[in-house]
């Protein structure tokens, strides 16, 4: 297919089921139930913890899966009423990526003559090359997968466990709430979303029933956030109405030139 010059202009998201997000937050702070009520919703799980919902779900543990489900949801994903796509973890998602860098640095090796067949070179990631070449390539890899799924008409939601990361400031030291992923490809994932999202409990811990689940899509000093549109100047009850009303009223304002119509 030769390309074509566009002949009109590609239209603002205005739809908060066409966004590609990243939300994150520590374990029972809702991550995976705010995920399961967006329609259509599919969910590519590298790790366990879906137990308690009732969604469409694939297991992933290498990225041949993911290439059969891209092929799968490229050729069939409408036709069979998916909507948005979320990968539960992205942090583990990184991890297979670097897995399959260590097996095709391995078959490299081999067929080099480095290694008898059958053997492996390299274990771990960080045995490729020096100066951190190995999570490098790994990054290249989750870069590579994310575009391919980003570029299908759906949504993607990119779910992470939190990380506590000490800050050192001129008057002390603080913690931030940070997505459980290496700075680089930290750096990578809020790079290519649309909004990033920070959950978390008020009035308890989290998973407490007495607890309220918060939403928090600005940044501040103790963790990230923040979108295209400036959807949140506040926390917010971690609650799917409320994020899509909040959303749709933010689009509105952008397009007023900041007015509220």
């Amino acid at each position: 297919m030769s390309i074509m010059l566009p002949d009109k202009k590609t239209p603002p998201k205005t739809d908060p089921c066409d966004l590609t997000m990243l939300v994150y937050g520590p374990p029972k702070s809702g991550k995976t139930a705010f995920a399961a009520q967006f329609p259509g919703v599919l969910f590519l799980a590298t790790e366990s913890g879906l137990n308690a919902q009732n969604v469409f779900q694939i297991p992933i543990s290498t990225t041949k899966d993911l290439r059969e489900v891209y092929c799968e949801l490229r050729d069939k994903g409408i036709e069979k009423g998916f909507k948005t796509i979320c990968f539960d973890t992205v942090d583990n998602l990184y991890l297979i990526c670097a897995q399959e860098v260590i097996n095709l640095e391995n078959r490299k090796a081999e067929a080099r003559g480095d290694v008898v067949s059958g053997q492996k070179r390299y274990s771990c990631i960080e045995d490729i090359g020096s100066m951190g070449k190995g999570w490098d390539l790994a990054r290249r890899e989750l870069k590579r997968v994310l575009t391919e799924f980003i570029q299908l008409p759906l949504g993607v939601i990119l779910l992470s466990h939190e990380q506590l990361v000490e800050i050192k400031s001129p008057t002390g030291k603080y913690k931030r709430a940070e997505p459980d992923v290496p700075g680089k490809a930290q750096t990578l994932l809020t790079g290519i979303v649309d909004m990033v999202l920070y959950l978390n409990s008020e009035g308890g811990d989290p998973g407490d029933p007495n607890a309220t689940r918060m939403m928090h899509g600005y940044p501040n000093k103790f963790h990230k956030g923040g979108d295209r549109w400036d959807t949140f100047t506040r926390p917010a009850k971690l609650d799917y109405e409320i994020f899509c009303k909040a959303f749709k009223l933010a689009v509105k304002k952008k397009t007023n030139g900041g007015k509220e119509s």
